[in-house]
């Protein structure tokens, strides 16, 4: 990948899962609305889906392995992360009960149910939405498995008969609701795949205007009439309630990447940035996965544990920078644990005899 756009990317995903974090730190038991409302939340899930659908093409694409490779790829990722995280969330629940009992009255009813079916990436099928305790990030997770999988299908299935009956499997499994918001991830897919070449002025003039455009769309919180009955978060859609809305940002992402990709080929071809930018954007950009599972029971153990007053910044910062500094160092460890989902997803396929 190009240099410039692999930093680009780095630094936009990083911009995401801090925005998250500052989103969930808006709200009252952490602090009295000292940070990013929750619309800018679900915009930025949306900036994940997009950037997620163009890494996952690109990466399939540039190395040649089969669709049992590919899956174990997918699930020793999300699996290096989600599994260390329940766990996490259930010891942070123990710890808000001993310092505060009603927490308890907080966490939803059914959690071993629960648990189970985030496990298995069901927790958004057809008509649920079933979350881990009070760990509501989990939701976006169960839409980009099912993603993987109906990608990995089309990419990796020769035979077209049994590739469509597959992906048709797929999605009468999971339900209208997650497909509502694949289009997004297809975009980061599509734009994985375009190449178009513009002269040098385009390519700088449509970077910035599509850089302004996706701000704008992103500070402005105006629903759209024709959909204002669904609400996120609440039934029968929950949140793929303002498809339409996530749809517009989508493709504002998607043409602000493409001018991206045409001022990487055209301007900095040649772009080489200096070891230490590489490395802290890269270690600040690894992390942002365990920090968009981890950061919510922090916050809710913060809320519960700890005397502050919630209108000092001075008392909210310190406790965000423990919270990244306490995510940066289990992070290192949680990425390197990867290796060992993969070995026995490895083994697994081996079983199985799923080489082929």
């Amino acid at each position: 990948m190009n240099p410039f756009i692999s930093l680009y990317l780095d630094l936009i995903r990083t911009i995401a899962a801090f925005g998250v974090l500052l989103v969930h730190a808006n709200i009252h038991w952490f602090s009295n609305n000292k940070f990013l409302d929750e619309d800018y939340g679900h915009k930025l899930v949306m900036v994940f889906f997009v950037l997620s659908g163009y890494l996952i093409s690109y990466s399939t694409r540039q190395k040649e392995r089969n669709l049992s490779q590919y899956i174990n790829d997918r699930v020793s990722r999300l699996y290096s992360i989600v599994i260390p995280a329940l766990i996490f969330t259930y010891l942070i629940d123990g710890l808000c009960v001993f310092f505060h009992a009603d927490y308890m009255n907080k966490i939803p009813e059914n959690q071993i149910f629960r648990v189970l079916l985030n496990i298995f990436f069901l927790d958004q099928n057809w008509s649920l939405c079933s979350k881990p305790s009070t760990n509501g990030p989990f939701w976006s997770i169960s839409y980009e498995f099912w993603y993987y999988m109906i990608y990995g299908v089309f990419y990796f299935v020769q035979s077209y008969t049994k590739k469509w009956l597959i992906i048709l499997g797929i999605c009468l499994f999971i339900g209208p609701k997650i497909l509502l918001l694949f289009p997004v991830w297809i975009l980061g897919v599509a734009v994985q795949y375009i190449e178009i070449k513009m002269p040098k002025p385009l390519s700088i003039i449509g970077f910035i205007a599509s850089l302004t455009i996706l701000i704008m769309l992103t500070i402005n919180h105006e629903p759209i009439g024709a959909i204002d009955g669904f609400i996120i978060g609440q039934p029968p859609l929950y949140f793929s309630s303002r498809f339409l809305h996530d749809y517009i940002y989508g493709i504002a992402i998607a043409v602000h990447f493409i001018f991206l990709k045409s001022c990487s080929s055209s301007i900095f071809e040649n772009f080489n940035p200096l070891d230490f930018i590489k490395r802290t954007f890269k270690a600040t950009s690894n992390m942002t996965f365990t920090l968009y599972l981890f950061h919510l029971p922090i916050l809710i153990l913060f809320s519960t544990a700890v005397n502050y007053d919630k209108e000092n910044y001075f008392h909210l910062i310190l406790m965000l920078s423990l919270l990244v500094i306490f995510v940066y160092f289990i992070s290192t460890y949680l990425e390197k644990s990867r290796i060992m989902y993969k070995n026995i997803g490895n083994r697994v396929i081996q079983l199985l005899g799923f080489n082929q």
